[in-house]
């Protein structure tokens, strides 16, 4: 409850998004290295590490391209032009994720 009190109280949205783009992240990354170290005898459980990272994954590439005006700067319209935009991107993130995770 200190934040609340906290003078600069006003952007922890911004801080929260980029907190939770960074979990992202390093989920990701955690995945990756969890499934590699994952033997295939457990193809169960590496299938279920690997599902939750490609899905992790492609949220952490995508969730920049969406909340543009936070991550880059930009103007407060980019944000509405990327919306159709994730349609596109967000499949070719969940292609993309999946051949990693299917290399390693």
């Amino acid at each position: 409850m200190a934040w609340l009190l906290a003078e600069d109280h006003a952007h922890w949205p911004a801080h929260f998004i980029f907190v939770l783009e960074t979990a992202f992240a390093v989920g990701w990354i955690a995945a990756f290295f969890a499934a590699s170290a994952i033997d295939n005898s457990r193809s169960g459980l590496r299938s279920l590490v690997v599902g939750v990272g490609v899905l992790v994954g492609a949220i952490a590439i995508s969730l920049p391209i969406l909340l543009a005006p936070l991550f880059f700067s930009v103007a407060g319209e980019w944000m509405m032009a990327t919306i159709p935009a994730m349609i596109f991107v967000f499949p070719l993130a969940l292609f993309a994720v999946y051949q990693l995770f299917k290399a390693a």
